[in-house]
């Protein structure tokens, strides 16, 4: 009996022991994040990191620093079909001086579907967005000249796609169409 309680005395022992190691190691690794942590916010600050960008609004959107924000929400347009009537979702056109960039995101598609989504010249109600934005009015109708998406709604029926431009006049962009096939089913005016 005397050997088992002297066994158990040494295996508890070494129980406290390794929660103590374990606790110091945390303590340690947690001071080494919180050094490190410091550090890398001294950095920033010390490189100008802390400071807000400006934000103004303009003519056309929003401006930060040089970078023009575009963006609105998705309706569907008159006539899409019945199953795109809960539709919605967010589109952005950000434009600095080395390109634009379109975004979209998307609830309420079917659910492996695929579909296409372009820039548009005029505003969701003139025309469902009347022709394709292009970059040079007398040019392609593909990329570079013209922003293009192509995407497949995910099983919960959501879509997002990003699309980016070395262009940057986008003066004349006015919203972003969803096209299923030939069938516009949503628009976003761009402001």
């Amino acid at each position: 009996m005397a050997a088992e309680s002297t066994q158990s005395g040494g295996d508890d022992q070494d129980a406290a022991g390794a929660d103590r190691s374990k606790r110091r190691r945390l303590l340690v690794g947690g001071l080494a994040l919180a050094l490190l942590l410091g550090v890398v916010a001294a950095v920033i600050v010390s490189l100008g990191g802390d400071e807000r960008p400006t934000i103004t609004e303009g003519e056309g959107g929003l401006f930060e620093e040089g970078r023009q924000v575009r963006g609105g929400s998705f309706q569907p347009l008159r006539g899409a079909p019945a199953a795109y009537q809960d539709l919605t979702g967010a589109a952005r056109l950000i434009t600095t001086p080395e390109g634009a960039m379109a975004s979209l995101e998307l609830v309420g598609l079917e659910p492996g579907t695929a579909y296409e989504a372009h820039v548009h010249a005029e505003s969701c109600d003139r025309n469902k967005g009347g022709p394709h934005f292009k970059f040079d009015p007398d040019g392609s109708d593909l990329p570079p000249n013209e922003i293009h998406f192509d995407f497949r709604a995910e099983s919960d029926g959501s879509g997002r796609q990003v699309a980016r431009t070395r262009m940057t006049d986008t003066a004349g962009a006015r919203s972003i169409v969803v096209h299923l096939g030939r069938t516009r089913i949503a628009c976003a005016d761009l402001s």
